[in-house]
């Protein structure tokens, strides 16, 4: 049975333009401490729907996680 994760990636293969999906996709990388990717699918939903605050709450959030992880 395939994982909530790989439906989702080939979900999004298919409709790469849905900011909702990429959502969830973005969601899941993070849950599963995929940062840097988490962040690549949060920066993707804000560039497609720049309204979704959401997304860029968590991308802020992230890319702080990061910085803060590099500059160690």
């Amino acid at each position: 049975m395939p994982s909530a994760r790989s439906f989702v990636e080939k979900v999004v293969q298919l409709f790469p333009d849905n900011a909702r999906l990429r959502y969830c996709y973005a969601c899941l990388q993070k849950r599963a401490q995929r940062f840097e990717s988490a962040a690549d699918e949060f920066a993707r939903v804000v560039e497609l729907e720049p309204g979704h605050d959401e997304a860029r709450r968590e991308l802020n959030e992230l890319l702080q996680r990061l910085q803060a992880r590099w500059h160690r």
